[in-house]
């Protein structure tokens, strides 16, 4: 395990992307996570975090066997106006801990990135999107799997109850595993969403 602030004397200087790309082909495994064990990772873990691979992030490992579902999810490009639309639902629902992000905000972030792709999963006519890129599992250098990174989860709480926020969940599990991932991965910090 690497962190990433570790870096061989003959990789200094290379910038982000390469060294990271260097750190990959060095080292078995690399961890890296902005969250120190002594302070901020026991918040995190008061918080209702669960570690995967030793990383507080929620982690669900795919199973081999997954039914198709009757209603497919969308798989969308990023569409900046819907997240934003539904951004502010969900903000106003869970006030004081909005915060404003607009049209041009999803756009920067998710359009204009420059190393990944992102893209939008919805299920038709439900207020709820997930915002996913997927990643590649490298050991050694080498590519040995893929796994669905859910950057965001949110939704229209005044529509949305918790039994169809599951059946969302459930139906990413699904498109994750047609996709052959190896697993999922998000960050979450609110507790209505860890509950769920």
């Amino acid at each position: 395990v690497a962190p990433f602030m570790f870096v061989l004397p003959e990789h200094r200087g290379l910038d982000g992307l390469k060294l990271y790309k260097q750190t990959l082909i060095d080292f078995s495994l690399v961890l890296y996570l902005g969250a120190n064990t002594s302070t901020s990772l026991k918040l995190h873990q008061r918080s209702g975090y669960k570690t995967f691979d030793k990383l507080p992030r929620f982690g669900i490992i795919m199973q081999q066997t997954h039914p198709p579902r009757s209603a497919p999810l969308d798989d969308l490009d990023i569409d900046p106006t819907l997240l934003a639309t539904i951004w502010r639902k969900f903000t106003d629902y869970f006030k004081p801990f909005s915060i404003l992000r607009d049209v041009n905000f999803f756009q920067w972030r998710y359009l204009c990135a420059p190393y990944w792709k992102y893209r939008i999963l919805k299920l038709p006519g439900f207020p709820a999107v997930a915002i996913y890129r997927f990643e590649s599992i490298t050991d050694a250098g080498n590519t040995v799997g893929r796994a669905l990174r859910v950057i965001e989860f949110f939704f229209d709480p005044e529509i949305c109850d918790a039994s169809q926020i599951v059946n969302f969940l459930s139906a990413i599990q699904e498109f994750a595993a047609i996709k052959g991932c190896s697993f999922i991965d998000h960050f979450q910090t609110m507790q209505p969403l860890q509950r769920l």
